[in-house]
């Protein structure tokens, strides 16, 4: 057996791609990867071999298109293999990005006839070199090495899924196949044109690194699959490391696996459809152990690592919680329920009233002049004053930074003053040092819910 046919076939063997049961889509260009990827699967064993279909796309972009289109129909009609041919035409072809979109249309094109033909799978013709060449990309892109720098065998597409059966077979082999067994195709000349990425990598940067090691291809894929083997051990004990963690930037520190890995990860297991580069995460790294114990680390353009003291978690920046800053101030009458923002609410009792809270409300008692009567409630400001038992006063930004207050929950932090404005109990917080009762002086509970409403008597 030939032995470019029998890494075909143990490819199928090892990856579990095709059966003979499956409809199978092959993506043909008449370039000479593709004829052979073709004739491969034609030379299957009918106990190996699937139904095939063969989809084609004439991009109108070269005059040699539509004599590749001619000589394909041709080729597939002597063999009575179904052809589907999709179009390109000028009139669709962008002025920039012309590359990107071929490639959007072309696979467009594959999922209509999978779903045309009842296909469940789309084999593609990628080979070893091009795995090398997308490693390389890849990692001149900035991709960290706990990224996947391989091209898959398999992965979701339409209703089925993508495969590539050639990804262990070099480009000249599959070229010495082709000429050993007559196999047809067409040379792109847009392959030998520099303006795209790959094609630079392609001519210029891998053939420097071949003089080099003649072996670099095989020693170069080889090393990307140990290296996708060693980035599924390092990620499961991310995975398990991040359990402990559980959003604690003191532990994310302390790990044994670098930080930037960890949030990596905690950041995959939310969202793993984002790519994030690995300098944003070493940049948040970084942040975590010498910035401010509240900061903003951004990630992407609609995402942010948010740390708030110990705790670190993510936020989209497009539904990051502004916080509407209650400035008004509001009336608090003696002896009611006063409502304030949604469900929230607020009542202020004599002491010798009788009122039903719950635990998880917020309630103080406050010895209050009965000329500041009626109490006010509004948003705290930084610099607003808090008298302290044996004088003097602290500001509530003191407060908070003591209490290790979130920059969010400073957004919606009420505060509670008299009619002359003396701020009486930062809610929650702290409560204002006052005056003995007196006959000046009136004992008053107030209190605070949140949603859950209450009773009062």
């Amino acid at each position: 057996m030939d032995n470019v046919t029998a890494q075909f076939r143990q490819a199928n063997q090892t990856q579990h791609l095709w059966t003979a049961k499956d409809i199978v889509v092959v993506a043909v260009s008449t370039g000479v990867d593709s004829m052979v990827l073709l004739s491969l699967f034609q030379s299957l064993p009918e106990s190996e071999r699937p139904h095939l279909v063969v989809a084609h796309v004439n991009h109108k972009l070269r005059a040699a298109s539509d004599d590749e289109e001619a000589f394909l129909k041709t080729y597939l009609a002597e063999r009575n293999i179904p052809l589907f041919v999709g179009t390109w035409s000028p009139e669709q072809h962008p002025k920039q990005g012309i590359e990107a979109a071929a490639r959007a249309f072309r696979y467009e094109f594959f999922a209509e006839v999978m779903a045309q033909t009842q296909a469940t799978l789309l084999a593609t013709a990628h080979q070893k070199n091009e795995q090398v060449e997308t490693g390389l990309m890849r990692m001149a892109a900035g991709h960290s090495f706990t990224s996947s720098l391989q091209i898959p065998w398999r992965r979701q597409f339409g209703h089925g899924q993508l495969i590539r059966p050639l990804l262990n077979i070099s480009k000249l082999d599959l070229r010495q196949f082709a000429k050993r067994n007559h196999i047809p195709s067409f040379e792109d000349a847009t392959n030998q044109e520099l303006t795209a990425t790959r094609n630079r990598f392609r001519q210029q940067i891998i053939p420097l690194l071949i003089e080099e090691n003649p072996q670099f291809i095989a020693d170069f894929a080889n090393s990307l699959t140990m290296q996708a083997a060693v980035n599924d051990y390092v990620l499961t004990q991310a995975t398990a490391m991040l359990v402990e963690v559980a959003g604690s930037v003191t532990k994310v520190l302390s790990q044994s696996l670098p930080a930037a890995l960890l949030l990596k990860q905690a950041f995959a297991q939310v969202q793993p459809s984002v790519s994030v580069t690995m300098a944003a995460w070493q940049n948040a790294a970084h942040g975590l152990q010498v910035g401010p114990a509240q900061a903003d680390y951004p990630l992407t353009a609609n995402w942010i690592l948010r740390r708030r003291y110990d705790q670190f978690d993510f936020l989209e920046t497009e539904k990051k919680r502004t916080g509407t800053r209650r400035q008004e101030q509001t009336m608090v009458p003696l002896n009611k329920w006063t409502q304030l923002t949604g469900d929230t609410v607020v009542g202020a009792f004599d002491a010798q009233a009788t009122v039903v809270i719950q635990p998880a409300w917020h309630s103080a008692h406050l010895t209050v002049e009965k000329a500041q009567l009626p109490l006010m409630i509004r948003t705290a400001q930084p610099d607003d004053r808090l008298a302290l038992k044996g004088g003097g006063h602290q500001t509530v930004q003191r407060i908070w930074i003591n209490q290790r207050v979130t920059r969010e929950q400073r957004d919606q932090q009420l505060l509670v003053v008299g009619a002359d404005g003396t701020p009486l109990w930062l809610v929650g917080q702290r409560v204002a040092a006052t005056s003995p009762i007196d006959s000046t002086h009136q004992l008053v509970e107030i209190c605070i819910n949140f949603g859950q409403g209450a009773k009062h008597g």
